[in-house]
């Protein structure tokens, strides 16, 4: 079954079943006042995936996972044109790698420079941040959860659409690039692989 043919209503409960069985997650179907929502387990970590629609606005997305951390780094990857998340930038600058054409594309924003080039020194996640056709990546101290409080020694790692999103077929691609980013940030000693005790509402 071609997923893509299916996809122009994406909120259906069909699509987002079929989706969480593509990426091997669970879909919690959306309740009063509640979104849509895939779970997904990698290691040690949960990602939640939430999809929201205001009236006749396009629908976004957005992926959020907590992690241990004990480092005061912190990014903010987009693609060039797209409005950064506005009050989650302070203390950061704009930051050159040196990959032409991956600077090219996109706004990269951090406040360590020397971790940030360490960290897309991958041609991996690299390329796969390229093929997205939306971008905006973090590390956000807030959960974008009103009720819940995140610990101390716990980041999150957050994709968020702002202006509606191209659909759910870009999803699969956006939870293998935050498994590389997770393991990266273990590989660099930014985060812990240690289980998190939070879950967003």
């Amino acid at each position: 079954m071609n997923l893509l043919k299916k996809l122009k209503d994406w909120t259906k409960n069909d699509a987002w079943e079929e989706l969480a069985i593509d990426i091997g997650g669970k879909h919690i179907q959306s309740a009063w006042g509640t979104p849509d929502a895939l779970l997904l387990d990698y290691k040690n970590w949960r990602l939640k995936i939430t999809n929201h629609a205001v009236g006749h606005k396009p629908a976004s997305i957005m992926i959020r996972v907590p992690f241990k951390t004990e480092s005061s780094f912190n990014f903010n990857i987009y693609r060039e044109g797209l409005i950064a998340m506005i009050g989650k930038t302070f203390g950061m600058q704009d930051i050159v790698i040196g990959d032409h054409e991956f600077d090219r594309q996109f706004i990269i924003k951090s406040n360590k420079e020397s971790q940030i080039k360490k960290f897309l020194d991958s041609e991996e996640l690299k390329r796969k941040i390229e093929d997205l056709d939306d971008c905006n990546i973090l590390i956000a101290k807030e959960s974008y959860s009103i009720d819940n409080y995140t610990p101390k020694g716990v980041k999150h790692l957050v994709f968020r659409s702002e202006f509606g999103f191209s659909g759910l077929h870009q999803i699969k691609p956006l939870t293998e690039i935050f498994k590389l980013i997770l393991d990266r940030l273990v590989e660099l000693n930014i985060a812990s692989d240690e289980k998190v005790d939070f879950e967003y509402s």
